[in-house]
């Protein structure tokens, strides 16, 4: 007589245990579901944002209104980029002339890329930028001084989206060209760019943001 009740508690606690274990199961299969699901999205998202920066880098074409500018922009950092400034600025000695973000001497510069331009003197070297962001206010602060509207940045393929979007925001009133020079490629150099790309976006979206709510 007195074994049924104990039996019927066991039962009903065993009942309860495997509830909650069936809850507890199911609520971690849910999670796992939910954050399977997010980290799929979020990949698509990385993937098929860096399919598209990557077509955008290879195709990038030349300007075709170099002659309508009014001088050269040249951010170091890249091959080839001060080689293919000065070689534009042969073309068209008439123009001014900013490297932004140099380390060495006008003559030093001049000789080790075997080049005698016909106007040095219309060759200015920032050496303040350390960085893109860097190079955008230099050439903001240049092209000021000069009064000038309508410039010519020369930098490398890959190093085009994150400069014209650092440009557009430091200095939005300035029709900036972007002349890509074709870098060294790599996947690891895709990728590393393509995440600057991201955080530059962040900021500069954030800080359009900010002026905005804080504007009456």
């Amino acid at each position: 007589m007195d074994k049924t009740p104990v039996n019927s508690t066991q039962n009903i606690n065993s009942l309860e245990c495997y509830l909650k274990n069936m809850i507890k199961s199911w609520m971690s299969f849910s999670f796992f579901l939910r954050a399977s699901s997010f980290l799929v999205f979020f990949l698509s998202i990385w993937l098929g944002g860096f399919v598209y920066f990557c077509v955008y880098v290879l195709w990038i074409p030349c300007p075709q209104n170099i002659q309508s500018a009014q001088g050269f922009v040249v951010l170091t950092g890249g091959r080839g980029r001060i080689h293919r400034g000065l070689f534009l600025l042969e073309q068209h000695p008439e123009k001014e002339f900013l490297i932004t973000g140099v380390s060495c001497s006008k003559k030093q510069c001049l000789d080790q890329y075997n080049l005698s331009s016909p106007r040095h003197s219309s060759i200015t070297l920032g050496s303040k930028a350390k960085n893109t962001l860097g190079n955008a206010e230099e050439a903001m602060t240049w092209r000021k001084q000069k009064n000038l509207n309508k410039l010519i940045v020369v930098t490398s393929d890959y190093h085009v989206p994150r400069s014209r979007l650092l440009f557009s925001w430091k200095d939005p009133l300035t029709q900036w060209i972007f002349y890509p020079v074709v870098g060294d490629l790599s996947l690891g150099i895709l990728v590393k760019e393509y995440h600057k790309l991201a955080a530059t976006f962040v900021l500069c979206t954030t800080s359009l943001f900010l002026q905005k709510k804080e504007s009456p």
